[in-house]
């Protein structure tokens, strides 16, 4: 549930609660900054909203709407912790495209593990449209995007449905045999992050829990 304050005085129990150093503030700028919440509330909202109401697939162009959402919910999500976002680029020699590429900032936990455990410095974000389950086959195409040479070694795939057994299987086999990491985002946990934002957490926090869960997960 997102925040809502009736008064002034809650609005500066809420920030000074938030570590937000409010005893210079006066109350104009108070006002001023339950707008900011109140903004990045009804934002939150309003992706979660355009999330669920979208369609699987290609048709009438859902797989598009759906990539241009994504974007929009990871750079609302996370755009402080990120150098730059580049859409839709490629490779030099064209083989590879990737929907979303993103330089890491080591601002949160979970970003810092990925520098300096996994020795990247960019993600590789993929949308998935797909009604069904992702497949090891994806799994397999996406391992191709990431060059420990270039620091590029890990990926996010977000999709509707998650992996299948058999994907899950083939990510912890490429993450035991190359130390690439490829994770699973889907639909609830998107919806998640997003209500996190708009109560003023970090949704990096969740990412750290996912990863943290996953590792502990895997045998030998």
């Amino acid at each position: 549930m997102a925040v809502v304050a009736d008064s002034i005085d809650e609005v500066r129990k809420y920030l000074s609660g938030m570590g937000a150093d409010v005893d210079g503030m006066s109350n104009e700028e108070l006002e001023e900054a339950s707008e900011v919440f109140e903004t990045e509330i009804e934002r939150a909202t309003s992706l979660i909203k355009k999330l669920e109401k979208l369609g699987y697939g290609k048709a009438q162009g859902n797989d598009k709407e759906y990539e241009k959402l994504c974007v929009n919910i990871i750079e609302f999500l996370f755009k402080t912790e990120f150098t730059k976002m580049s859409e839709q680029s490629s490779t030099e020699d064209k083989m590879f495209r990737m929907d979303l590429i993103c330089g890491l900032k080591e601002t949160s936990e979970f970003w810092k593990i990925l520098i300096h455990h996994y020795n990247t410095r960019f993600v590789v974000f993929e949308f998935k449209n797909y009604k069904d389950e992702i497949d090891q086959n994806l799994i397999y195409i996406t391992e191709k995007y990431l060059y420990n040479a270039v620091l590029r070694n890990v990926a996010i795939i977000i999709s509707r449905k998650g992996f299948s057994n058999n994907a899950h299987k083939a990510a912890k086999g490429i993450l035991t045999e190359t130390g690439k990491l490829i994770i699973e985002l889907k639909d609830d946990d998107i919806i998640a992050m997003l209500r996190m934002k708009a109560d003023g957490q970090d949704a990096s926090d969740y990412l750290l829990n996912i990863l943290e869960e996953y590792l502990i997960s895997i045998s030998k």
